[in-house]
């Protein structure tokens, strides 16, 4: 894996955390109770082995694929990554200028350190906070639900009161996620 150290692949880290973060409404647009993923939705039900077309021309999504999606395009332009599991969230991690953040499309925040550091309580942490059309009244993938959501996990982490987490190689992630084999960028 290329080590990422230049200030323009820094910058199309970010970009592509911020584009990723416009492209779904979060979760289903009424029954809120249910999945509202890619692969599950209220509006294409339970589907599986989607191409990159079919899953980004999906109206909903979650967590799981912005992280999917974001993973992706990372690996795909040699960036070194890993995915953060927790028991209710995901989002990745991407090594740029020698040092690892954490950046969460799903929420449009980006942390200058690896998480474990973020959430560690002792140590000081850079945290941008981007515009996201999701949080955005008006916009077609707003989500009062991930309007909501954002606030919380800002506060949570602000507060030290943060979920258990594990570290997943992007690879492995991404070949466990159910896209088909033919993603081509």
């Amino acid at each position: 894996m290329t080590e990422i150290t230049n200030l323009e692949s820094i910058q199309f880290a970010l970009t592509a955390m911020q584009v990723i973060s416009g492209l779904w409404h979060y979760g289903n647009f009424t029954n809120k109770e249910s999945p509202g993923c890619v692969l599950n939705n209220e509006l294409l039900g339970q589907r599986d082995n989607l191409s990159i077309r079919e899953y980004l021309a999906t109206p909903i999504g979650c967590c799981t694929d912005y992280t999917t999606l974001l993973a992706a395009v990372l690996e795909h332009n040699g960036y070194q990554g890993r995915v953060i599991v927790t028991s209710t969230h995901n989002f990745n991690e991407v090594k740029l200028n020698n040092s690892w953040w954490t950046l969460d499309a799903n929420l449009g925040i980006a942390y200058s350190a690896p998480w474990d550091v973020v959430v560690d309580g002792k140590s000081d942490v850079d945290a941008y906070k981007f515009s996201h059309a999701g949080t955005t009244l008006g916009s077609k993938v707003f989500s009062q639900a991930l309007s909501n959501f954002r606030v919380s996990a800002i506060l949570s982490v602000a507060s030290g009161l943060m979920w258990e987490f594990s570290k997943k190689p992007q690879k492995e992630w991404l070949l466990n996620r159910q896209l088909r084999n033919d993603i081509s960028f």
